[in-house]
């Protein structure tokens, strides 16, 4: 097969989900663990072929006019966010499923669909050619998203999927869309190559970022980061895919293409740029870590986590060396697969005990050993402890900075390492070390877990790569 059927292999393989799952209706657990298991491992192989091959691709569906077409193509970006997505894809989806059969969720197979139609449209994002193919799937995934936020069709799920539809659709048509056409207007181009590269400098140059970065507003940069909590109300596996798999590393992912090809990494013309962004992202780190500390719902922590996580990656972009655009690359990853695991634990914990708040987490580490630990590694590479890789990752990004004089961004990680310490550590230790403050007796309805269970098959595998990369990176 050529590298483009592997390419398309990627999506159509989830888009093959999605139809048969509509079309199916229901039917039993091992029929979907079967459809979904083989179709994101499918992706995961396509995907993987196309990066052992590495080779030049470029692919136009078709050409609206002359410079305007759907494309897709292939580099390193490219090639590192769609292995990571479709990879994550493969625990995701099966989590999903087990997760809806224990909680006895409502209408799966629309939820599994819908999911499945996510994760195509993410694949097809992540092999975008150019910056109008971008900006298509970009608000494609916000649709096909905007429902799995009300799947349950509740009031208060309605009113935290049009808060998401707002907070994302209208930054990117009133900032992300102009900027786009502001650089086709200055170099000629939409293609993601070396045409794309701006040439104009000063408060021009910091006005377009500026543009670019919050109308890319799933990267939840302050103030545009108030959807992503409100969006914890849809069920767990929602929550996972939006803060680990597909959305906001979707906003991070289009930041990093245009920071490559727009701006240009090692232009010196981005010294201008690199002090008021440090400072958005440092604020947005801080304030994001303050507020979790105040919160006593576990996927509101890890909401507020999230939005203060990813402007890691922003900030740590802000430096402008090709090796810090590198740490940031890694430290996404890191976040994926960290953020996921955490999301994993606090849906497992739901589905057994019911419980949602910190303070009912007592003791629970001696009911689900397993669930917590998995838990405990996550948080330990949200932190940067070992043994998880963010330590390794973190510590070059603080060594980057320093070399680049940039002090802020030293304060901002100490600082926020602090402050990271001061909401994740309190639950772990109250999670294994604190007599349980809640009754301990499992209803009869809700499963136990156990190391075959596929729940926690899901986090023990992603909770383990945590690891696996803080042995790789320190060998």
């Amino acid at each position: 097969m050529s590298e483009s059927g592997f390419l398309w292999v990627t999506a159509l393989a989830h888009l093959f989900a999605f139809l048969l799952y509509y079309t199916a209706g229901r039917c039993k657990p091992v029929f979907y663990y079967t459809i979904s298991t083989f179709t994101a491992t499918l992706s995961f192989v396509a995907a993987a072929v196309l990066a052992i091959k590495g080779e030049p691709l470029a692919i136009e569906v078709f050409q609206i006019t002359h410079h305007i077409g759907i494309a897709f193509g292939l580099d390193r970006i490219t090639l590192t966010f769609a292995l990571l997505c479709s990879l994550l894809s493969i625990p995701a989806t099966i989590y999903a499923i087990s997760y809806m059969y224990a909680i006895n969720g409502r209408r799966k197979a629309v939820f599994f669909a819908r999911i499945h139609l996510s994760l195509a449209i993410t694949m097809l994002l992540a092999f975008s050619g150019n910056l109008v193919t971008m900006f298509i799937f970009y608000e494609l995934l916000t649709l096909a998203t905007y429902t799995l936020v009300n799947h349950d069709n509740t009031e208060n799920s309605l009113r935290a999927a049009r808060t998401y539809l707002a907070y994302l659709v209208l930054p990117s048509v009133g900032l992300l869309l102009p900027a786009i056409l502001i650089t086709y207007k200055i170099t000629g181009s939409f293609t993601f190559d070396a045409s794309l590269h701006i040439s104009i400098v000063g408060l021009p140059r910091l006005a377009l970022f500026l543009m670019f970065g919050y109308g890319t507003a799933k990267a939840a940069i302050f103030p545009l980061h108030g959807w992503l909590p409100r969006a914890m109300v849809a069920p767990t596996p929602v929550s996972a895919l939006l803060h680990a798999v597909a959305v906001v590393k979707a906003g991070v992912f289009c930041m990093l293409k245009v920071a490559k090809y727009v701006f240009t990494i090692s232009d010196p013309a981005n010294v201008v740029l690199m002090t008021p962004i440090t400072c958005i992202y440092a604020f947005t780190i801080i304030f994001a870590s303050v507020v979790a500390l105040k919160k006593h719902s576990l996927k509101e922590i890890l909401a507020y986590s999230t939005i203060s996580q990813l402007s890691y990656i922003g900030i740590t972009l802000s430096i402008f060396t090709e090796n810090a655009f590198h740490y940031a690359i890694l430290y996404m990853i890191l976040h994926a697969f960290a953020k996921i695991t955490l999301f994993f634990t606090a849906g497992a914990i739901y589905a057994r005990t019911g419980r949602t708040s910190i303070k009912q987490l007592h003791g629970i580490g001696r009911e689900m050993p397993i669930a917590m630990s998995s838990f405990t590694v996550g948080a330990l590479t949200m932190i940067g402890l070992p043994p998880t890789a963010t330590l390794l990752c973190k510590a070059d990004i603080l060594s980057e900075a320093l070399a680049q004089g940039n002090y802020i961004l030293i304060v901002t990680l100490v600082i926020s390492t602090a402050l990271n310490c001061g909401y994740f550590l309190p639950i772990i230790f109250n999670a294994f070390f604190r007599e349980p403050i809640v009754a301990t007796s499992i209803a009869k309805t809700r499963t136990r877990h156990t190391l075959c269970d596929p729940l926690a098959l899901s986090y023990l595998f992603t909770g383990s790569v945590c690891i696996v990369l803080f042995v790789y990176k320190l060998f």
